[in-house]
């Protein structure tokens, strides 16, 4: 794409074991089942290309994008995307 990032791209997981496994280079018998994508961020970590942070799953914002919410839930990461109601643009 022809875009210079100068530093590493966070991936934010909330995953304790995937973000674990994702910076430790050891192959453990119980993840020999993942797949290609895992070895690929792992791979990007080791480059220096990536960083994995760990998110509570109360925090994670993709889940917005990805998951059926409660509205409460919803609110809350809309509010955190800084995103406003359409309400609040109306001014009702």
């Amino acid at each position: 794409m022809g875009i210079l990032i100068s530093a590493p791209v966070q991936l934010h997981c909330d995953n304790v074991s995937a973000s674990y496994l994702a910076v430790n280079p050891i192959q453990h018998d119980r993840s020999k089942h993942i797949k290609i994508d895992y070895h690929f961020v792992r791979e990007r970590v080791a480059h220096g290309d990536l960083t994995v942070k760990y998110v509570p799953t109360q925090f994670q914002l993709a889940d917005i994008f990805t998951n059926n919410l409660s509205s409460q839930r919803f609110e809350f990461l809309r509010s955190n995307l800084r995103v406003v109601s359409p309400a609040q643009i109306e001014g009702v």
